[in-house]
């Protein structure tokens, strides 16, 4: 099979948030072996609008979180894990009955009541995505204390491992 797969490349420079050069890549493709070549354009006019359009892949899913779990990579990434708090289900309760018939206070649970942590989603990220995106997350979250009037200490459950 023979064929030209061609790719575009934006490469943007640190710290800038709009594409500054573009790279032209193509793969030749044949005789079970690819030729790579490349040619870059040295400069490209910046755009004065960007227009994105989102699609939810058939997989989205929306997880509801209460914390992360993570901490940086040997890499140098940050590793964040995603997860949501809620109590164990019981394998059984005992509860007494009330002379009418009722079901009165718990007596007996096991196991006690546990906490459990389920992680579902798992992230790794650059350092200045991190940043990107907490920043992101503080701006959106005095929108909704300054819409809802709910003052927070900002202090939430964000955990570590370093």
């Amino acid at each position: 099979m023979t064929g030209i797969v061609v790719r575009l490349r934006l490469r943007v420079c640190q710290g800038a948030r709009l594409p500054l050069a573009l790279g032209l890549a193509t793969d030749r493709i044949g005789g079970g072996h690819a030729a790579v070549q490349r040619s870059s354009l040295a400069f490209v006019k910046i755009p004065t609008k960007v227009t994105f359009r989102f699609k939810k892949d058939e997989d989205y899913r929306l997880n509801p979180v209460n914390g992360v779990w993570g901490g940086a990579t040997p890499r140098g990434d940050i590793s964040v894990d995603q997860f949501h708090e809620s109590h164990l289900v019981p394998e059984i309760v005992a509860q007494e009955v009330t002379p009418d018939g009722e079901l009165g206070r718990e007596l007996e649970r096991e196991p006690p009541i546990t906490l459990q942590r389920t992680a579902l989603v798992g992230m790794v990220l650059t350092a200045e995505q991190a940043d990107s995106i907490g920043g992101w997350l503080q701006v959106k979250a005095r929108e909704v204390r300054n819409t809802t009037g709910k003052k927070g200490d900002g202090a939430g459950d964000v955990l570590t491992t370093q």
